[in-house]
């Protein structure tokens, strides 16, 4: 149960942040990469978050 707050905090924090970029970082890539961060953030939220609804 502890781990599961913690993953849903964590995730929380990730998909939840700001992220300034600009044209450049569209072309290297780096928009890309934090778009996929975020879904995955996004279904460890679900995730955690389903696991502490059961355990509780």
């Amino acid at each position: 149960m502890k781990l599961a707050i913690i993953i849903f905090a964590i995730s929380a924090l990730i998909f939840f942040r700001k992220i300034n970029l600009d044209l450049s970082d569209v072309f290297n890539g780096v928009y890309k990469f934090w778009r996929i961060a975020k879904m995955i953030s996004l279904f460890a939220m679900i995730g955690s978050f389903i696991a502490i609804v059961v355990m509780w």
